[in-house]
């Protein structure tokens, strides 16, 4: 069952919706009752203005309209227990918005704030919560109601606010009672809408993050996807030009792969996959990016470094890498090394300035070398010498270069 806070609003069914706003306004409708009777009775104010017969017809019309939103809201709350949302009930609800609220307005005054808070605010929620079409029926009927309210007023067939005295004119509305009492009015309804559209906007907000974040994540392993680490490469190299800050393109490949898929199967290797990312982000520094560039292969970029401190952080990985260990049954458990190919920007007045493309093919070309080397190693790619990637390369080994191994 659904969370009925307001900050998951949006994953409310329209029923759940309609619900909760029955129940929201059974609270603004027994104020008004209460403030009509109260009035009446202990103040100046209803002595001075109301009329007896007006008191009796407000009572009336609210009382009505109180019992049709209970019913409304236990009608909503047993279909939320037996787990249903007939799509006409948010229909209903809207529709009875306007027909409960309409008659209401037209016995204190079709020309007060509150009709204004009923005809603009109410839409406002509804189209957010709701949506077009069974918005628009309230809006319609609400719009038709008061409109005939108003004629048949302005006709003189039927008396403009019969909650006042009709010989005291209009008076009441220079009274300071009268205008606390419309803003103590209109306060809950605007409180509302602006709760519902602020709670809505807050998780609309939320949402766009979550899915710009996972645009930009591997969904397995946590770490940038492709497209995220090729805009973090490219954003170094624009500082490179602007700023002549060195960074770093390493292009890492785990040794044999595909021995722990077929050995071990799929799900063995996804946990190498995430434990490989959670080595590799417990070695780097908070500056450092990672992005799985494909399957088994993942990009690190490195701003701010030069090659000799290049090669302390990938030795620095290497060594954190040889020491994890995967278990995989009967007592028995694998561990993973990777082959590293780098490429460094060195950031220096009339080096070159390489494109994306070309760096990534470097360091590609030098990840190759460090393959051809025996694996678990790494290489250095430097343009300007002349030299091809398997030359001119500095290259690290550990004792079990063979990639994949399992001990007992």
């Amino acid at each position: 069952m659904k969370n009925l806070s307001l900050k998951y609003l949006l994953d409310w069914s329209a029923c759940e919706k309609a619900t909760v706003l029955s129940i929201l306004t059974i609270p603004m409708f027994a104020f008004f009752m209460l403030w009509t009777w109260g009035s009446w009775h202990f103040t100046e104010f209803g002595q001075t203005y109301f009329s007896a017969e007006g008191v009796r017809l407000n009572l009336i019309v609210v009382c009505a309209g109180m019992v049709g939103w209970f019913l409304l809201a236990g009608v909503g709350l047993w279909l939320r227990a037996k787990r249903r949302s007939p799509p006409y009930f948010a229909t209903i609800m809207v529709v009875y918005y306007g027909l409960s609220l309409v008659p209401v307005v037209y016995v204190i005054g079709i020309a007060t704030p509150l009709t204004g808070g009923i005809l603009l605010g109410a839409p406002l929620v509804g189209f957010i919560m709701f949506g077009f079409r069974d918005v628009m029926w309230s809006v319609v009927l609400n719009l038709i109601g008061a409109g005939t309210l108003t004629a048949l007023t302005s006709l003189g067939y039927i008396p403009y606010a019969p909650l006042f005295r009709p010989d005291v004119g209009l008076q009441y509305l220079s009274e300071p009672y009268w205008m606390l009492s419309l803003l103590a009015f209109v306060t809950p309804l605007i409180l509302t809408a602006f709760g519902i559209t602020y709670s809505l906007l807050t998780r609309w907000h939320a949402r766009e993050a979550e899915a710009l974040k996972m645009s930009l994540t591997d969904y397995l392993t946590g770490a940038s996807n492709r497209r995220a680490v090729l805009d973090v490469i490219q954003t170094e190299l624009t500082s490179v030009r602007k700023d002549s800050r060195p960074f770093v393109v390493a292009i890492l490949d785990l040794d044999h792969f595909k021995q722990v898929n077929d050995t071990y199967g799929h799900e063995v290797g996804d946990r190498v996959l995430v434990g490989v990312v959670q080595c590799l982000e417990g070695a780097l520094r908070d500056s450092d990016s990672i992005g799985r560039y494909g399957g088994e292969e993942f990009v690190l970029v490195l701003p701010g470094t030069d090659g000799a401190t290049a090669i302390q952080v990938i030795e620095r990985v290497r060594t954190a890498m040889s020491e994890l260990r995967f278990d995989v049954g009967d007592g028995r458990e694998v561990g993973v090394s990777a082959s590293y190919g780098l490429y460094v920007v060195e950031g220096e007045p009339g080096s070159p300035e390489p494109s994306m493309e070309d760096l990534l093919m470097w360091a590609d070309e030098a990840l190759y070398e460090a393959k051809a080397a025996g694996r678990d190693c790494f290489r250095i790619w430097q343009p300007g010498s002349g030299n091809t990637a398997g030359q001119d390369v500095q290259t690290q080994k550990t004792p079990h270069s063979g990639g994949v191994s399992c001990w007992p």
